[in-house]
C-alpha cells in the first residue's frame, strides 16, 4: 500500500501541530516527509529523540500504517491531506490548519455557506428556544450549521438541524470515533447521517482538556460566520470568537438580561463590536440568505386557551419570569394564577424550570 504522506504526519504518536509544521517547513514539498533520514531529522529544532525515533518506525514498519488503515474502516472513517483536492479552502486559508481531517460522513459542501452555533452548555430555556430556531431557519434557508456536538447550545442547534434534514456538522475534540459527550450517541450517529464528523486526530485518541480549545479553530475556520448563543464572563464560546476573529469571520451574538451571568459575556462581546440578533430575519438577510419563509412550515397542534390561560400565558416569556411577577401582571389572584400555571404545564405551555419560575414553552 502506497503511504500517504499527510495521513502519515498525522498518525505518528507525539507529532503534533507545532512538529508537524516544523517538518513541512523544513521539508518545503510534503513528498519529502517520507524521504527524510535520521541526518535530516536531527536538524528540525522541535523533534526529540524519542519524535524522530516514532518517525522513522513509521515510515519503515508498515505495519503501523496498515493498522491505522484498517481502524478506519473499522468505523468508516476517511481522510483528506490539506494539500489534497476536496480539503475545505476556507480552512487552508486560517492559520494553523489542520496538516489533515478524517471524517465520517462527508465534509462541508464548500459552495454552501457554513454557519457555526457555539454557546453555554448549561443554558436556560431562552438559549435553548433561540439555538433551536436559529439552527432551524439557517437549514431551511439552505445554510450548513456547524458545531463541536457539545452539551446544551451545540447540541440543541445540532439536533434541530437534523430534525430538518439539514446538512450538520460536529468537529470533535478526539478521534472522529470518540462520541462526547456519550449522551449524544443518537445525535452522532444523525449527524453523520445527515452531514458529518470531523477531527484533526486519528481514530483511537481519547478527547482531553487541552483539545477543545484546539478544536474551536475548526469550527470557526469551516464556517463563514459564528453565532454564540449564551455565554458567560468566561467561557469556551470565545475561544472560538477568538478565533474566528483571527480568521475574518463575523461573529453575531444573542443578547441577553444585563443581569444574567450567562449573557455577561455576549453582551461584552456586543459592546466591542459583534453582530448583535435582534431578529432571525434580519440575521438571515445579514448573512446573505433567504427568508426563513422558504422553510419547511412548523407543524404543531393549535390549542385554543381559555380567557384565563390566554391572560397567564401571555405574561409568560423564553425569560423566567417568578410567580409573585406574573401574579402583579395579570391582576389575577394567587390560587387562579398557581391553578392556570400547572395547567399550561400539563398542555406543554408552560415549565417551572425553578422553584417558582416559569417559562414559556411554545
Amino acid at each position: 500500500m502506497e503511504m500517504n504522506e499527510w495521513l502519515y504526519l498525522s498518525i505518528v504518536p507525539g507529532i503534533g501541530l507545532k512538529k508537524q509544521k516544523a517538518i513541512l517547513d523544513y521539508c518545503g514539498n510534503e513528498k519529502r516527509i517520507l524521504t527524510l533520514e535520521e541526518k535530516e531529522l536531527d536538524a528540525i529544532p522541535l523533534l526529540n529523540q524519542k519524535d524522530k525515533e516514532m518517525l522513522l518506525l513509521y515510515r519503515r514498519n508498515s505495519k503501523f500504517y496498515n493498522n491505522a488503515i484498517e481502524k478506519m474502516k473499522q468505523y468508516g472513517v476517511s481522510f483528506i491531506g490539506k494539500g489534497e483536492k476536496g480539503f475545505p479552502q476556507k480552512l487552508l486559508l486560517c492559520p494553523d490548519p489542520p496538516v489533515g481531517l478524517f471524517y465520517r460522513g462527508r465534509l462541508p459542501r464548500q459552495e454552501q455557506k457554513t454557519i457555526a452555533i457555539v454557546g453555554a452548555r448549561a443554558c436556560s430555556r431562552y438559549g435553548e428556544h433561540y439555538a433551536k430556531k436559529i439552527s432551524e431557519a439557517l437549514v431551511d434557508s439552505g445554510a450548513q450549521v456547524i458545531s463541536g456536538l457539545a452539551r446544551g447550545i451545540d447540541g440543541y442547534a445540532t439536533e434541530a438541524a437534523v430534525e430538518r434534514k439539514g446538512r450538520a456538522f460536529a468537529v470533535l475534540a478526539g478521534g472522529v470515533e470518540m462520541i462526547y459527550p456519550p449522551e449524544h450517541y443518537n445525535l452522532y450517529h444523525k449527524t453523520i447521517a445527515y452531514g458529518g464528523a470531523i477531527s484533526e486526530y486519528p481514530v483511537g485518541i481519547k478527547p482531553a482538556k487541552g483539545m477543545f480549545p484546539r478544536r474551536n479553530r475548526i469550527i470557526s475556520g469551516l464556517a463563514d460566520a459564528v453565532i454564540i448563543i449564551e455565554a458567560r464572563e468566561k467561557s469556551g464560546s470565545f475561544i472560538t470568537a477568538d478565533y474566528a476573529l483571527e480568521q475574518g469571520r463575523d461573529i453575531y451574538v444573542l443578547p441577553g438580561r444585563v443581569d444574567d451571568p450567562l449573557s455577561a459575556g455576549c453582551n461584552r462581546y456586543i459592546r466591542e463590536g459583534a453582530g448583535i440578533i435582534t431578529s432571525i430575519k434580519e440575521l438571515l438577510l445579514d448573512l446573505g440568505l433567504k427568508g426563513i419563509e422558504t422553510g419547511a412550515p412548523d407543524k404543531k397542534e393549535k390549542i385554543i386557551l381559555e380567557k384565563q390561560e390566554s391572560l397567564v400565558y401571555a405574561f409568560l416569556s423564553l425569560v423566567p419570569k417568578g410567580l409573585d411577577e406574573i401574579i402583579a401582571e395579570s391582576g389575577m389572584d394567587v390560587k387562579s394564577v398557581i391553578d392556570t400555571l400547572f395547567k399550561l404545564v400539563e398542555m406543554g405551555l408552560a415549565e417551572e424550570c425553578y422553584k417558582n419560575q416559569f417559562v414559556r414553552r411554545r
